[in-house]
């Protein structure tokens, strides 16, 4: 079992998108793509920066969903 695929199992398994630190960030569709698994990367969440697919962030905060009425 590599650490990617132990890292990539908690993600998926607590609802998480991905890991951030503080200049990057990444989705679980590319997981640590900088090749390294620094020791300041945390959990996070994928929030759309726009309507392109592509275009998102991942933030440590649990993103607050809009009421729906």
């Amino acid at each position: 079992m590599t650490v990617e695929k132990i890292v990539r199992d908690y993600l998926e398994r607590n609802g998480f998108d991905g890991l951030c630190c503080t200049d990057c960030g990444c989705d679980l569709s590319d997981l640590a793509p900088c090749g390294n698994w620094p020791g300041d990367c945390e959990p996070g969440y994928r929030v759309s920066c726009s309507d392109e697919p592509d275009d998102f962030i991942i933030v440590t905060e649990k993103p607050q969903k809009e009421d729906v009425r």
